[in-house]
């Protein structure tokens, strides 16, 4: 099942770099990734603020209008559709979100981004939550010099403390993250 999961996620990976690829014919058009890496950074910091306010037109700002989004066991395709399921549950009040690459590969208009997320919540009348998991961004600089997302994606987080929110349960994923509900 692992595998399984892996080589669909590798596969739309792949898919989504052919496409940028075909768009742009390869040719790398910004030359200085040391610039490229300081934008993406920045830009990923201002999300995590974003995601932790809900503010929605910050978000949504970070988002390519066909941007497909792939949490565990959904597709959410477009960007309001990304924001509406971002915004989630406003009872659930968000303390902190960080997304920290571990490898930024740049190639002109596109970058992927792997790295690692860490967030953390509080439910009404229960302890803080904290969580972490793996994320993939496909990032794609438009024709005004601006990174936006085209592809998310993270397989199921991992809680600091499973126990105490039944992380076994399937309402598991609907739990506040980077890039999870709520």
């Amino acid at each position: 099942m692992a595998s399984s999961v892996k080589v669909r996620r590798d596969l739309a990976l792949l898919l989504a770099i052919a496409a940028s690829f075909a768009e742009t014919g390869g040719v790398t058009l910004y030359a200085n990734s040391l610039t490229c890496r300081s934008e993406v950074g920045i830009v990923r910091k201002e999300l995590s603020s974003a995601f932790v306010t809900r503010n929605a037109q910050r978000l949504a700002a970070f988002y390519a209008e066909d941007a497909l989004l792939r949490p565990p066991g959904r597709q959410i395709q477009g960007r309001e559709a990304i924001v509406a399921y971002f915004i989630g549950r406003t009872d659930r009040r968000r303390l902190s979100h960080r997304l920290e690459s571990e490898s930024l590969e740049i190639d002109g208009v596109k970058a992927v981004d792997r790295g690692v997320w860490e967030a953390s919540w509080q439910d009404p009348g229960q302890p803080v939550t904290s969580a972490h998991g793996r994320y993939l961004i496909v990032w794609m600089r438009n024709s005004a010099g601006i990174w936006r997302i085209a592809y998310e994606s993270w397989p199921r987080p991992e809680f600091a403390d499973a126990a105490t929110i039944g992380c076994g349960a399937p309402d598991c994923i609907g739990v506040s993250g980077p890039s999870l509900p709520g």
